[in-house]
């Protein structure tokens, strides 16, 4: 069935605008207006200017669409344009111009099956959308109810006659275990409160008490890990969680013991001086020193030293554990297995900072350092001043955080994590280079865990390809022994298989913690300071305040602290 409306248009030919049911298509016809015309009449149209070219204005148009009933069709825009240029120029003809169409709805699920979304396409003249047709699409998909969001159905219904794209259906991602933990319960070294009332000068520089603990007392205590929380796509089909990695307290025990009711509890078996590392501690025995100098000699200590007074000039002193000086250190060579504490500060030989050298696994923390090298596992914590030093440090780096006026002028510091200060460089245009992430975002513990990874999937092939070529043979001439060197290899393929999905996992959230080294300055940055990260450099020229240096996509740039 087709449907005709007739439209008029004034010293133009008749148009008229076609429907066919059928196919849904709306046409546009011109007829040829000369062709029932004698020579002599469309002489007399040319003369009287009947035949003049005259292009039907929109509104017409419109109009003509609104009496036939067509004006929510869909319509392409060029071919209307086309149509109504051929009505001006009386070129007759049968002219497509829409169609109409009904109202539509999609369903798009996300890959991991997470969130689902829903699209709606409104009718164009044709049979419009209900909520009993989505909610049947909904159901065609085995969405889950529980996943769908609240109150969606109302939301829906109020747009079925727009076009739009809701995410109207949510699962819930798998939470991982969280991994074991240790809480330390008490620290090496605890800062004293300053007696305002005392007699004399007060010293407002790093005042700390050398801490002992006695047998018995609790020093570490593990959290064990947990299991996570499962999730579930928007099918309700479960999602298994990966459970935290379960990690056990570092041996050999020295010092310390499991206690007797509390195997996530680690307690001093002696007197001496907790030294903790990342899983563990022990208790060192504790050498205490007046001063390192004539009198002692060099001191090499398999445990904690605290010295009272200062290091002098010439003389090296080593431990295992953490050495405190509560002097000042001359020109020396310091090393501890644990962190570096100097009330006094360093001075070293200002003629050549590499006489002067200063190493700790564990956190360094001075009043001051000048002309010296240092170099930390840890953080460095410094009062007052770097001065025309060489500091290294494999965490951060932090200038007058807690007291002093954090300057760092001249030489040479590097950190891999972060450098934080007051102030950078001096007046005088000093060259002071602050290097981060020399090594290009280097994270031991992910190399080890990728390195790991490597080695079980080429264990894993090995084993499989062993497996594979005795496949081949008949089993009944392989013999006993054979049978049980299979099943064996058979046991370590299904292990290697578990560990490698572990390692997979440990692999990606490991790359999810790693973040871009940054600088940050509170107070003044003076021109001849140079920042490099990651081999990409940015050098002050003017002096600048208040300011966070970092690496925004390849480029080192400036910006202003968020607080």
């Amino acid at each position: 069935m087709c449907y005709t409306h007739y439209m008029n248009v004034t010293a133009s030919p008749a148009y008229e605008l076609h429907f066919d049911q059928a196919t849904g298509q709306l046409y546009g016809y011109i007829a040829n207006c000369h062709a029932d015309k004698s020579p002599s009449d469309k002489a007399h149209s040319e003369k009287t200017g009947e035949s003049i070219r005259k292009t039907p204005s929109g509104l017409h148009f419109q109009k003509s669409l609104r009496d036939g009933g067509f004006e929510h069709f869909y319509l392409e825009p060029s071919q209307v344009a086309i149509f109504l240029r051929s009505v001006g120029n009386q070129t007759p003809g049968r002219y497509l111009l829409g169609e109409r169409r009904d109202a539509s709805v999609d369903i798009e699920v996300s890959p991991d099956e997470l969130t689902a979304w829903l699209k709606i396409t409104p009718a164009k003249g044709g049979t419009p959308l209900s909520i009993e047709s989505v909610k049947q699409k909904m159901a065609e998909k085995a969405i889950d109810a529980k996943c769908l969001l609240p109150d969606i159905l109302d939301k829906i219904q109020k747009h079925l006659n727009e076009e739009f794209n809701l995410l109207f259906a949510k699962g819930k991602h798998p939470e991982a275990g969280k991994s074991a933990q240790f809480e330390r319960l008490l620290e090496s070294w605890v800062e004293l409160d300053l007696d305002a009332a005392a007699e004399g000068a007060i010293d407002l520089h790093n005042n700390f008490k050398f801490v002992n603990v006695e047998p018995g007392q609790k020093l570490l205590r593990k959290i064990p890990a947990s299991q996570g929380e499962p999730g579930r796509n928007i099918f309700g089909k479960a999602i298994p969680s990966m459970p935290g990695e379960d990690l056990e307290f570092a041996q050999p025990f020295e010092g310390v013991a499991l206690a007797e009711n509390d195997e996530n509890l680690l307690v001093a078996t002696r007197k001496g001086h907790p030294i903790f590392s990342s899983k563990g501690v022990k208790v060192d025995l504790v050498l205490s020193l007046p001063a390192v100098d004539i009198h002692s000699g060099n001191v090499d200590y398999d445990g904690s030293i605290f010295i009272a007074g200062d290091i002098e000039s010439g003389f090296d002193v080593r431990a295992s554990g953490d050495i405190v000086v509560k002097g000042r250190v001359a020109k020396s060579n310091i090393h501890a297995g644990g962190s570096i504490t100097i009330h006094g500060g360093v001075l070293g030989d200002e003629t050549s900072n590499s006489s002067t050298r200063l190493h700790c696994e564990g956190k360094f923390h001075a009043r001051f350092v000048n002309s010296a090298c240092i170099y930390s596992e840890a953080d460095v914590h410094v009062d007052e001043y770097l001065m025309h030093s060489r500091v290294s440090a494999v965490k951060g780096i932090y200038l007058g955080q807690e007291k002093g006026k954090g300057r760092i002028i001249g030489g040479y510091v590097s950190s891999d994590l972060e450098i934080v200060a007051k102030s950078l460089g001096s007046e005088a245009a000093v060259s002071t280079l602050l290097v981060l992430g020399a090594q290009e975002g280097k994270n031991v513990k992910l190399e080890g865990k990728v390195a790991l990874l490597h080695r079980r999937h080429s264990e894993h092939q090995q084993l499989k390809m062993i497996l594979n070529k005795s496949s081949e043979a008949v089993s009944e001439k392989l013999g006993r022994v054979n049978l049980d060197k299979l099943t064996k290899i058979r046991n370590t393929v299904v292990a290697l298989e578990s560990q490698i999905e572990k390692l997979e996992f440990e692999v990606e959230e490991l790359k999810g913690q790693r973040r871009t080294p940054e600088v940050r300055v509170s107070g003044t940055i003076f021109p001849g300071v140079k920042v490099n990260i990651f081999g990409q450099a940015w050098l002050c020229e003017t002096e600048t305040r208040r300011k966070l240096v970092k690496l925004i996509g390849s480029r080192v740039q400036t910006q202003e602290p968020e607080n």
